[in-house]
């Protein structure tokens, strides 16, 4: 792995479950730590939804290998979150991960 194509600074957040002032249990965003990672586009489409114009972009995100990640997590680069579809450890060597993910923006 080259070191110098991790050039995105990307936080690693795991879905946890907190309570509200008034009981109810809310879905939310951790952040667990911060990593170099290599972000690459490999597809992606527009559609209508609801008069909308909708896109979705396919990437992978390739950082040092790492354990105790699972596909329930999330990375999060600036306003751009990327849900992870799969995980692949290269050559199953514990070098490097390679993760296919489907992008959108926060606030969307």
């Amino acid at each position: 792995m080259q070191a110098g194509k991790l050039n995105c600074r990307v936080m690693i957040q795991q879905k946890t479950l907190v309570q509200d002032t008034s009981g109810s249990w809310i879905e939310t965003w951790t952040d667990l730590f911060e990593v170099w990672a290599e972000i690459k586009p490999y597809s992606g489409r527009e559609y209508q939804l609801g008069g909308e114009t909708q896109s979705t972009v396919n990437s992978t995100v390739r950082t040092r290998f790492m354990k105790g990640i699972t596909s329930a997590m999330r990375f999060k680069h600036n306003r751009d979150c990327y849900d992870i579809l799969d995980l692949y450890n290269v050559d199953e060597r514990n070098k490097e991960l390679l993760s296919r993910c489907m992008k959108y923006e926060l606030g969307k």
